[in-house]
């Protein structure tokens, strides 16, 4: 039976098998072939999904705001699927395990940034982020519903519905003659950072709890896998 788990206890324990990358796509690249050599998954695309069945798992993958865990309607079992959704678009890897499916999240940085990059799109509750920094030769990684609350995220995507509603109005009303077409618009964007709270926890490499965080994907993971073992979907 595959084991997402013997991936991330891999990782763990040979972060050198995986920070030789110098890019983004070369760690993506070193992931998916220790999915396959060590977690003995195989490696699908997402042509190979019925197409009905594809739209159900999308729909479910990039909702904002977590209906729980994945569920997987199709009849793979084992497999993953790289990219499914395009190379901007969570997750990087949809990896299908039995009944189940975990998205995988990497974040790669040359330099030695702390925390990632989270532009538009907040970590998923039961998304796995695994996070390198080539410039500090280290990797780590964690599950989204250990660093963020569900009602922190709903109330942070709320705050930005309501500035795009305001922008709708505010261009509607005030610039609907505007002769050379400016108008305002509301980029979402989302960072770590210690404002407004001075003890927040931003670095991922030196934070106190960072074998907590590593720990929980692994039980968490092998909690899914004895399930499914017991339930008979390897």
């Amino acid at each position: 039976m595959p084991r997402l788990s013997a991936l991330f206890e891999h990782m763990r324990s040979n972060r050198a098998a995986y920070m030789g990358a110098t890019k983004g796509g070369d760690f993506e690249d070193r992931v998916a072939l220790h999915l396959d050599t060590v977690g003995g998954f195989n490696r699908v695309e997402k042509e190979d999904i019925p197409a009905g069945e594809f739209r159900r798992i999308k729909k479910q993958a990039q909702a904002k705001i977590s209906a729980g865990e994945l569920r997987n309607p199709s009849g793979l079992r084992g497999h993953y699927v790289k990219q499914p959704f395009g190379t901007q678009a969570y997750p990087d890897f949809m990896v299908i395990m039995g009944a189940s499916i975990v998205g995988i999240e990497t974040k790669f940085s040359t330099k030695k940034q702390a925390s990632p990059v989270w532009n538009s799109g907040l970590p998923r509750a039961h998304g796995l982020y695994v996070f390198a920094s080539r410039g500090r030769g280290d990797l780590t990684y964690f599950k989204g519903a250990d660093v963020i609350g569900e009602d922190e995220v709903m109330a942070m995507h709320a705050f930005f519905d309501d500035l795009k509603r305001k922008q709708n109005e505010f261009n509607s009303s005030r610039l609907a003659d505007q002769r050379y077409g400016f108008a305002v618009y509301v980029r979402n964007a989302f960072e770590q950072k210690k404002t407004p709270n001075p003890n927040a926890l931003t670095n991922f490499f030196e934070n106190p709890h960072r074998e907590e965080l590593e720990q929980s994907v692994i039980d968490y993971l092998r909690r899914m896998e004895d399930e499914q073992t017991w339930r008979g979907e390897g």
